[in-house]
């Protein structure tokens, strides 16, 4: 059963997911500064830590792209010809500003308009309050950037900072807006217009749903199975080969769809930490199930000894109940089985519990437990 809901979990994942980074338009609290700029702003907090902020204004919505401070690793990217950027002719803009983007409209766009270049770099370069700007990017009628607070750690004057760094940046931003809005409309949507955007858009969803379904189902039999493996090895070979199949089937698409495009290595570092711990996750979650569900060897009783018992808390799982056996595969090593409170209430050590070892469908014994042994009267 878990295995289906597994792939099931999966394929839900992966919708919402794609719809989340296709569709899903940037809300933030409606506001207004002295400057008479109109804009959305949310603060970026983090257990009561404010980290950063985004403020956006109102664009058309046939433009979809981001911009970044250009980087070594950028930089190295297009050298190698992984990443292709357009380049505008400006030392400033081209050395500092990363554009990236496909979409031959907006590149025309920049490249005919001095005055969102100037916006642009003065955005990056100019901010009041010592709050440097993370990204800027524009998608479905909002144009929006993102500004980290100043240093690595909490201030109380955070909060401070980032308002005034706002205040400093809006008028770049209204700037660079008014820019698109002068823009004529372009004949086709913008996924026709970047060919590079919509298989980057299933690529980062795959990736990203692998690794939440794979962290997801990992920690299932923690919470609500009492099976466990007992020979982890052949799992864990099974696992090596399909997690680095999916990986390299996550890198071959990105080579064949992405390769060349201003976004290539800004995804590849994303599958590469996000889609390796998914594309192993996942396999590992799923083999596991299958080695058991679609198992169908003889069960052979085994019995093992209390050692000791023993509670967990946590804020999320609340108290979970343990008892320590002795593994019946090698005396020197005991085995945590997490039950139900009441069983745990129920045994004391130097119980003797039953366990069902199988074989494992993918010959990685696994066993369930059973129950206590029972106890012969005279021995009470």
């Amino acid at each position: 059963m878990w295995f289906s809901v597994g792939l099931l979990s999966l394929c839900v994942i992966l919708a919402f997911q794609f719809r989340y980074r296709w569709h899903r338009p940037w809300l933030g609290e409606q506001a207004s500064t002295t400057k008479g700029v109109r804009h959305r702003y949310t603060l970026l907090t983090y257990k009561d830590s404010v980290r950063g902020i985004q403020f956006g204004v109102d664009v058309p919505d046939f433009f979809r792209f981001e911009l970044k401070r250009e980087t070594a690793a950028d930089r190295f990217f297009k050298w190698v010809g992984l990443s292709v950027e357009q380049q505008f002719g400006h030392d400033g803009f081209d050395s500092l500003v990363y554009v990236a983007s496909n979409d031959q409209h907006l590149l025309n766009r920049v490249a005919d308009s001095p005055a969102l270049r100037e916006a642009a770099l003065k955005l990056f370069t100019r901010i009041a309050g010592g709050c440097p700007v993370r990204r800027v990017w524009c998608a479905h009628g909002q144009l929006v950037v993102q500004l980290r607070r100043p240093g690595l750690f909490s201030r109380k004057k955070d909060e401070h900072h980032l308002n005034l760094a706002r205040t400093s940046a809006l008028p770049f931003l209204e700037q660079m807006a008014k820019a698109l809005r002068g823009s004529r409309q372009p004949d086709a949507p913008v996924g026709q217009r970047d060919p590079y955007l919509l298989p980057a858009v299933v690529l980062l969803s795959i990736s990203t749903a692998l690794a939440i379904n794979g962290a997801v189902f990992l920690s299932r039999p923690l919470l609500f199975d009492n099976a466990f493996l007992v020979d982890t090895a052949p799992l864990v070979r099974l696992t090596l080969w399909a997690g680095s199949l999916l990986l390299l089937g996550l890198l071959a698409a990105h080579v064949l769809l992405l390769a060349r495009s201003a976004r290539a290595h800004l995804f590849l570092l994303e599958l590469l930490l996000v889609g390796s711990f998914g594309a192993y996750s996942t396999a590992a979650s799923e083999l596991r199930e299958a080695n058991i569900e679609w198992d169908v060897s003889a069960p052979t009783l085994r019995e093992a000894p209390v050692l000791r018992k023993s509670t967990s808390r946590s804020r999320r799982s609340g108290t979970s109940y343990h008892l320590h056996v002795r593994d019946w595969r090698d005396a020197s090593v005991s085995r945590n089985i997490k039950v139900s409170r009441a069983f745990y209430e129920s045994i004391n050590p130097g119980r003797t519990l039953v366990f069902e070892e199988r074989a494992g469908y993918f010959d990685a014994a696994w066993a369930r437990l059973v129950g206590a042994k029972v106890q012969d009267p005279s021995s009470r």
